[in-house]
């Protein structure tokens, strides 16, 4: 690789944006090998009211109700919204109060609440070149970014 090229970092975000990630638990349906044949229904109790959806059902209403609250998908089970913090908690919290989420609690493994530092994927990787016009590097400028505080907090 060229020396003289650094890859380009992107400075942290001003902007509140947080992310909800949740995990959905699959068991396999009892009496079935096929690896198809699984759903969140087989943790409900008998007689809760979706205990007979199918799969994309828990899926759709928990991301049909994160679009309504105006989260926007970044990849499977992982959407962002900007907002405060104080919004974010309350409304992750309080999912399960909604009629079609009343499941959440017995059937997510894990949902975290994360706030987002790049706004930007970080990947694929974009480079600067480090060389000046007198083919000398800028590594003091490598120095002083190393010394910045509020860079480093992050």
């Amino acid at each position: 690789m060229n020396n003289n090229l650094a890859i380009l970092r992107q400075p942290p975000t001003q902007r509140e944006i947080y992310t909800i990630i949740y995990d959905i638990s699959c068991p396999h349906i009892p009496g079935t090998v096929n690896p198809k044949k699984y759903s969140p229904a087989v943790l409900l109790p008998d007689g809760h009211p979706q205990k007979n959806w199918t799969r994309s059902q828990f899926y759709n209403a928990l991301t049909n109700h994160l679009a309504i609250l105006g989260y926007q998908k970044l990849q499977k089970s992982n959407y962002q919204k900007e907002c405060t913090l104080l919004v974010v908690t309350d409304e992750a919290y309080s999912l399960h109060l909604e009629e079609n989420l009343s499941w959440l609690p017995i059937c997510v493994q894990r949902m975290h609440i994360h706030r987002v530092i790049t706004e930007k994927s970080i990947y694929p990787l974009q480079y600067e070149n480090t060389q000046n016009n007198n083919g000398e590097g800028f590594e003091e400028d490598n120095d002083e970014m190393l010394q910045d505080e509020e860079f480093n907090n992050y």
